[in-house]
């Protein structure tokens, strides 16, 4: 974790330094200032949020807590849990993500580590989807925003491919 300035907000570096400074602003978690102040996410800074996560979720007494390589998280209600129960439950799972830091850590771990020089990915999106059969040649980032203009956009993406595109869109 990164040395905090005793107040004030942190000069950020770098191509995330307004996301940075944004997240820090936003954050209540000390723990998520200490993280960010330097202007970096270590993976060890990630895996210590994603514990810390699961950890207050198993206490909050969510079930079968999975979280993906990109941050993708997955929790269930114990057996049994009624709706009023289920919104007691989705305040905990928020109260979460929040006290721990995850949130605003992982997303921007993730977002740091799969686009260093924090490029346009809807391009390179388009050209993944199309790469990968899941849209037609000529699909371009205008249609993928397009499509964000809509409800559940992307759903008929088969789960590997839109992890690959959407996730990860540099790399594949």
């Amino acid at each position: 974790m990164g040395v905090c300035p005793t107040s004030g907000v942190p000069q950020f570096v770098g191509p995330y330094a307004d996301r940075l400074e944004q997240s820090y602003r936003g954050t209540s978690s000390d723990v998520a200032k200490a993280v960010l102040c330097d202007s970096v996410v270590s993976e060890a800074e990630a895996a210590e949020a994603n514990e810390s996560l699961r950890n207050c979720l198993e206490d909050a007494g969510l079930i079968n807590i999975e979280i993906g390589s990109f941050g993708q998280l997955s929790v269930e209600f114990p057996p049994g849990t009624d709706a009023a129960t289920a919104s007691v439950f989705d305040a905990r799972e928020q109260r979460c993500e929040t006290d721990s830091g995850w949130y605003p850590i992982i997303p921007l771990y993730n977002d740091m580590r799969t686009n260093p020089d924090k490029v346009d990915l809807d391009p390179y999106i388009a050209d993944c989807l199309v790469r990968y059969g899941a849209r037609p040649e000529g699909y371009t980032d205008a249609d993928l925003d397009e499509e964000f203009m809509h409800d559940n956009p992307l759903a008929d993406i088969p789960h590997d491919v839109f992890e690959k595109c959407v996730y990860d869109p540099l790399h594949n």
